[in-house]
């Protein structure tokens, strides 16, 4: 298995789908890691959340206050 190493260096990334009209966006888009370390990128609620576990000691959160709109997005 192959798995980018982004351990201790600044990332930018950028995720880009399509909201459907009438429905609310929501799962994952991408994550690295296990249930005792790892990041990912999802969805819930129609609002995107960044999520990092730091060796299962320190969970850290960040969802956006405003929700996707229908149509092509792009999470950054």
């Amino acid at each position: 298995m192959a798995i980018v190493n982004l351990k201790n260096r600044d990332v930018e990334m950028t995720a880009h789908s399509i909201i459907p009209q009438g429905r609310r966006g929501r799962g994952s888009w991408i994550c690295q890691g296990g249930n005792m370390a790892g990041w990912s990128l999802y969805v819930m609620d129609n609002k995107p959340v960044y999520y990092y576990n730091w060796v299962g000691h320190d969970r850290y959160s960040i969802e956006s206050p405003l929700s996707l709109p229908a149509g092509p997005v792009a999470l950054r």
